[in-house]
């Protein structure tokens, strides 16, 4: 499924993380991927004060930290990180 792709971009909803998304990756990083983006949507999930503020940003933890420890593992795993903006999400826009 993951096979000859370079990166490989998680659109999950916020439901599906950290369980179903760590699944994922550990497929994605035994078929030779390089670049996963995890589900990062809202605001800066590496801030801790953040994370304590909205707690369902916490569940976003585990998946990086899978890849990161993943990466030992497999030679040139690395992850990126796309911040879109807090409660894009949840907010729906008529344009």
């Amino acid at each position: 499924m993951f096979t000859s792709q370079d990166a490989v971009v998680f659109a999950l909803h916020y439901t599906a993380v950290p369980e179903l998304e760590i699944k994922m990756i550990e497929a994605t990083a035994a078929a030779g991927v390089k670049w996963i983006l995890p589900v990062e949507f809202g605001g800066d999930n590496g801030n801790p004060r953040l994370e304590k503020a909205v707690p369902v940003f916490a569940a976003k933890r585990a998946p990086r930290e899978k890849i990161e420890e993943l990466a030992e593992k497999y030679e040139g795993l690395s992850w990126v990180g796309v911040v879109t903006n807090p409660w894009f999400d949840f907010v729906s826009i008529g344009f």
